[in-house]
């Protein structure tokens, strides 16, 4: 039988050994074990491939979409000389590039390289990029293509899509006949400062095409704070021609007056005009219709809407209230601004209001001073220079001998010659009818502004 002090020292003994093996094994360890790395040429952690994903900085590059070049165009800007630009999409929210090379190159007709620049800028993820390069020399050689090549191996990084912080407000486009100039408030909503803006302006044709560039640099945008940008052009822009000139798209909102005055024959060929206007709108154009009187519609007439058959009947359906029925134009045209706000207003198209009236402006009422007879058509001008600097042009019909011709001609209308004058109903259909011409001919610059701050790898 074993003793006490046998079991004892067997017990030490096992207990010496075992410490024995702790501490030559730790230093073994020690030296033998690698801990997972981004950068130890294997798959292995977290990781979703060979050094990427997971906790590495690094996106797995078969697993994020790759960069779309989505349109690459040039613009003469005289002297010899032509700005070059290009989309570029990037549909990944989980991944950007911070370092991204690129090269535009500029080909005669018969395909041969004229020259060529070289940038680089980076992409955020669900970010529309727009890179730019101006003034490149082509020593007198006319240029008939031109193509951006990106870097083909960027280094694509983890990251997420930011909130916005920079929105762009109070927008207005001037001199299109001459030298062209945007102008914006570029407003940082966060309450940190941000540095280093780079700001670029896209003007684009009623077909969507891209017809102008610019670019600004902004050092720094206070936090909560606002920043005035310009854009400037030497040239009037061009736009692109189509053999039919009248295949751009359009949304349209009719405003449509049925104050009390417009009673009898004038309501009746008011509405078989406009109805005539709907029917000569292509497949490809949208309408909506919004009427006012003392108050305008509410909800509006009709939404815009692809449904030309269903607007027509609305148009039809047009009739005046009972009581007084006073003049709010202002409010007409403010509505009909509104859906051009909303989901259904597309990007890219012509926006146009037509608006009739047969009387001068008589609602609403001051709420501070009833007696001030001014105040209405104040109120629709302030309504209408907000319509106007989102893109819109505003067409104005005067019907009769009681409206305020120098007040439409001046306030309303986007400009003397968007103003008709119908002496009597019996002119609206040939008004009508010249009005779509119009708006099928005239060639009608939308701008997009994109404010850029570098997300990814910053």
């Amino acid at each position: 039988m074993m003793t006490w002090s046998l079991k004892r020292q067997i017990l030490y003994g096992a207990g010496a050994l075992f410490a024995l093996v702790l501490v030559l094994a730790y230093p073994a360890y020690l030296v033998f074990h690698n801990e997972p790395t981004c950068m130890d040429n294997n798959q292995n952690g977290t990781e979703e491939g060979v050094d990427c994903g997971g906790v590495c900085a690094r996106a797995c590059t078969d697993l994020v979409a790759p960069l779309s070049v989505e349109w690459a165009t040039y613009f003469n800007v005289g002297g010899g000389m032509y700005d070059v630009a290009a989309s570029i999409e990037n549909k990944n929210a989980g991944a950007g590039i911070a370092d991204l090379p690129y090269r535009f190159i500029l080909y005669n007709e018969s395909g041969a390289k004229i020259t060529e620049r070289e940038g680089r800028t980076f992409a955020n993820p669900r970010e529309e990029v727009v890179v730019f390069e101006p003034k490149l020399m082509t020593n007198g050689k006319v240029p008939a293509k031109v193509e951006l090549v990106l870097g083909s191996t960027p280094e694509w990084l983890q990251a997420s899509v930011a909130e916005e912080k920079i929105t762009v407000r109070d927008k207005v486009f001037s001199g299109k006949d001459a030298k062209p100039k945007v102008t914006a408030t570029l407003e940082n909503t966060s309450p940190n400062e941000i540095r280093n803006v780079e700001a670029i302006a896209v003007v684009y044709d009623g077909r969507g095409n891209a017809v102008g560039v610019s670019s600004t640099f902004i050092e720094r945008i206070k936090g909560d704070g606002t920043f005035p940008a310009s854009f400037f052009w030497p040239l009037p822009f061009v736009a692109k021609r189509t053999t039919d000139v009248c295949t751009a798209p359009v949304d349209v909102m009719l405003v449509f007056d049925r104050s009390g005055s417009m009673v009898g024959k004038p309501l009746t060929d008011a509405k078989a005009a406009a109805q005539l206007f709907v029917e000569r709108l292509s497949s490809e154009d949208q309408v909506g219709l919004v009427t006012f009187a003392t108050d305008v519609s509410d909800p509006i007439d009709s939404t815009l809407s692809f449904s030309h058959g269903s607007v027509r009947d609305a148009i039809g359906k047009i009739a005046i209230g009972t009581g007084l029925q006073y003049t709010n134009l202002g409010a007409g045209i403010e509505a009909a601004g509104k859906e051009f706000t909303s989901s259904r207003a597309r990007e890219g198209v012509k926006h146009v209001i037509v608006a009739l009236t047969d009387g001068v402006a008589t609602m609403p009422e001051n709420p501070k001073n009833k007696q001030d007879k001014v105040y209405p058509e104040t109120f629709a001008a302030l309504r209408a220079e907000e319509v106007k600097k989102t893109d819109t042009l505003i067409y104005a019909i005067g019907l009769g001998r009681e409206v305020n011709v120098p007040f439409l001609k001046g306030s309303i209308a986007s400009s003397p010659d968007h103003y008709y004058a119908a002496a009597t109903s019996a002119d609206l259909g040939r008004i009508y009818g010249e009005i779509i011409e119009a708006v099928c001919k005239e060639e009608v610059f939308t701008t997009k502004i994109f404010p850029r701050i570098q997300e990814v790898g910053a």
